[in-house]
């Protein structure tokens, strides 16, 4: 009789541990049937956006120019910059790339962009740091030439830039702190007029071909119609405020007053 009863629990505990293996197995198999799984590169290049994975963090970077958003595999939060936001569903990892359901991908590129305002409370009373844009500038000059990489580590480290932590560095040089992406540093300081612009003005652009006003550049105002910034293969360069650019311009920035 013992051996009886025994046999029967050890049956139940099979038949139960299947039946929840099975159980799982319809919840995954629905969820894909309800909900589609779009690849995030593919979704990113609709926006004229390019996704890259950053082993040392463990995320994939998603923008052109610099990273605006950091996503992890099975993570609902994304990094932008200096802050974070939350998608609905957490992506999963597959052949080096995420998959994304469609209301994940909607809120990722859905997200409001910042308006051209005057945002001056959270940069630190520059106006009384005395910072001299040409201190800037011309500490800027120095890095003609160095390399570019999207996603660069700190440069002490990385020895490279990407538009962003570009912008960061030579302005942190002066004591004055930038978030870590284009599209959160286009929230600070005080919009400018393009007939206004200042030598030290930071200007902000969009994709390359994109219609929406995703801010995905940046590079800083030297005056005589031209600006500093890092973009690819010449690494920190200077470059013309020309038709190319005026044609992705979105906003100008006043961050020192």
């Amino acid at each position: 009789m013992k051996i009886k009863i025994l046999y029967i629990i050890f049956v139940l505990q099979i038949c139960f541990g299947a039946g929840c293996s099975n159980q799982n197995q319809l919840k995954e198999q629905s969820r894909q049937g309800t909900e589609k799984l779009v690849s995030l590169s593919e979704a990113a290049k609709e926006h004229n956006l390019k996704v890259t994975f950053d082993s040392g963090s463990n995320s994939f970077l998603v923008g052109e120019t610099d990273p605006i958003y950091r996503l992890k595999a099975n993570d609902t939060t994304v990094i932008s910059g200096n802050s974070t936001f939350t998608i609905p569903e957490a992506p999963e990892s597959t052949n080096g790339d995420l998959l994304l359901t469609t209301a994940s991908l909607n809120k990722l590129f859905s997200q409001p962009e910042p308006e051209p305002t005057s945002n001056t409370m959270k940069i630190k009373a520059f106006s009384l740091n005395a910072v001299n844009p040409d201190d800037i500038i011309s500490f800027a000059k120095q890095f003609w030439g160095t390399p570019y990489q999207f996603g660069a580590g700190p440069y002490p480290d990385s020895h490279a830039f990407d538009c962003s932590s570009f912008m960061q560095y030579i302005f942190g040089h002066s004591g004055i702190s930038l978030p870590r992406s284009s599209r959160e540093q286009s929230t600070m300081g005080t919009t400018v007029d393009l007939s206004s612009l200042k030598p030290g003005d930071l200007l902000f652009f969009n994709s390359e071909g994109s219609s929406n006003r995703m801010i995905t550049h940046v590079g800083m105002f030297i005056g005589n119609n031209e600006f500093i910034h890092t973009f690819g293969a010449p690494g920190v360069t200077i470059a013309p405020l020309n038709n190319y650019w005026l044609g992705r311009f979105q906003w100008a920035k006043r961050i020192i007053s």
